[in-house]
This record gives C-alpha cells, sequence and structure tokens, in this order.
C-alpha cells in the first residue's frame, strides 16, 4: 500500500483561475511529497524510515478559496479527482524558489546491491520474515533531482505555461493536488 499524488494545473488569466489542459505526472515519490506538502516526509508505509525530513513549501492548505470553476466541475463528477487528503496547492513560483536540498536516504537491502557509498540497486523501506536477516540498512545520500524526479519533472511541465505575451508569470500558475492512500 502506498500514497500516490493527484495534481492539476491551474492559470489565472485575466485575474480567474482556469483549469490547465496540462499532463501533470502522478507518481509515489515520497520525497516530492515531501517537498511540496509535508507529506510523507521521512518516512514510507507503516511509518518505515525512507530519508531524513526535508524543509517544505507549506502545510497542507487545503483547496484554494478560489478554485478554478473547471476543477470544481470535476470533483463534482469525480470527489476523488484529487485524491481523499492532505489537499493544498502551490504557485509555479514557490516551487522555483525551494531550496532543493539533498537528501539523505535510508533503505534495507541485500548487501550485493550496494555500490559504494551511494544509491543501492535496488531497496525497500523495511523487510520481515524469515529472509530479513539477509538484509541490512543502507544510508546514502542523493541530490533533490535526483531524489525528487517527479518535483522536478511537475515544474518543468508548469513552465512551460509562462507566456510574456499574455502577461502569465509563475505567480499565474499553480500546482493544486491531493493524496489518497
Amino acid at each position: 500500500m502506498g500514497t500516490e499524488i493527484h495534481p492539476r494545473a491551474e492559470v489565472r488569466l485575466n485575474g480567474i483561475w482556469r483549469l490547465a489542459n496540462q499532463n501533470i505526472p502522478s507518481c509515489r515519490n515520497y520525497i516530492t511529497f515531501a517537498a511540496l506538502a509535508n507529506v510523507r516526509n521521512g518516512y514510507g508505509f507503516a511509518g518505515v524510515p525512507t530519508h531524513d525530513a526535508i524543509p517544505f513549501i507549506s502545510e497542507p492548505r487545503g483547496l484554494p478559496d478560489d478554485l478554478s470553476a473547471g476543477l470544481r466541475d470535476v470533483l463534482s463528477l469525480d470527489p476523488y479527482a484529487l485524491g481523499d487528503h492532505s489537499f493544498s496547492w502551490v504557485t509555479l513560483r514557490e516551487m522555483q524558489e525551494y531550496a532543493k536540498p539533498d537528501v539523505h536516504c535510508t533503505g534495507m537491502c541485500l548487501p550485493d546491491d550496494i555500490i559504494g557509498s551511494g544509491r543501492p540497486k535496488s531497496w525497500c523501506g523495511g523487510v520481515s520474515g524469515p529472509s530479513s536477516e539477509k538484509y541490512v540498512r543502507h544510508d546514502w545520500v542523493e541530490s533533490f533531482k535526483y531524489a525528487a524526479t517527479t518535483f522536478v519533472e511537475i515544474q518543468q511541465e508548469l513552465e512551460w505555461m509562462i507566456d510574456d505575451e499574455r502577461g502569465i508569470t509563475a505567480d499565474d500558475i499553480r500546482l493544486v493536488f491531493g493524496f489518497d492512500s
């Protein structure tokens, strides 16, 4: 069982937020969740440690009061289109200005999967059962860009919406999202 983000993009035109027709990636990248809204910040399913807690843009803010009519329509047809908890939003400007720290990760892996001090070939948060004694805990550091690939992909997708001719800046573009578990 895991948590997944359900993101949608909105753009402000002439002072009114509108649902954007952007292909915003969905994922189970907990470091992205941690950076956006302090969700799964440092742990995975059942509280298993996955990385040290990192700074975040904001605690979940709820849905914006000025949510676009298009996204309201989507939610009226599918109340779970944005997941079922931790609803929030961030502007593209906030994503651009986020410090993007290195991430101290941890996981369980087989000794043969460890490559120096870096990310193992494969790993998981925790192991139980008869074969668990074969696994060791391994810690490593990753750049934010590598650890939170979906954050980077979402930011890049939103940046396509900047339009100088129409006066659309990073402050006029936002990601509205929620999570499921």
